[in-house]
């Protein structure tokens, strides 16, 4: 799986705003990302079909990880979205 920029940008932003509450917490959250990123390279429509993208909520944590599959096989990570804040436009 491949990631975009916006994914990484939200990705380190989470882990710093965890970190900054307690470094297990911080861990949990990479281990969350971790686990979902796993479940989706293993079940790829795993996740709920929104337009031209899926989205998989986080085990523990407020977060979705969007995604899409471009040519078969190759996943791409679009962004990391805290549900309280408004959910990206993509599209």
């Amino acid at each position: 799986m491949r990631f975009l920029r916006a994914f990484d940008e939200s990705f380190c932003q989470a882990v710093d705003y965890y970190g900054g509450i307690d470094g297990k917490l911080a861990s949990r959250f990479v281990d969350a990302v971790e686990r979902a990123q796993m479940e989706i390279t293993r079940f790829p429509k795993i996740g709920k079909s929104v337009k031209t993208y899926r989205v998989l909520l986080l085990k523990e944590f407020p977060y979705s990880l969007c995604y899409y599959e471009n040519p078969p096989g190759e996943l791409v990570g679009l962004v990391l979205f805290h549900h309280e804040q408004k959910e990206p436009r993509l599209e």
